[in-house]
């Protein structure tokens, strides 16, 4: 089921009986009042996304190993 939106602030309408009412902007009309899909422009969005993946220059340390070497109190008198 679609959803109607207000045509003056583009938020869901409420439907009662043949009145449409807006919670958000406060305005209301006749279903017959709401313009329909085919009067509306057709939309249509393109999007290009382009993007490289580059290997780090240095690896970082392995965590694993740094776990294996406990902890390092050196300096801490």
């Amino acid at each position: 089921m679609a959803t109607m939106r207000c045509p003056h602030c583009g938020s869901p309408v409420r439907i009662r009986g043949q009145r449409w009412e807006c919670g958000w902007c406060g305005d209301s009309g006749y279903l017959a009042s709401l313009p329909s899909e085919q009067d509306a422009p057709g939309v249509e969005l393109t999007f290009t996304l382009e993007f490289q993946c580059q290997e780090p220059e240095e690896k970082e340390p392995d965590l694993a190993a740094h776990l294996e070497q406990g902890p390092n109190y050196e300096g801490l008198d």
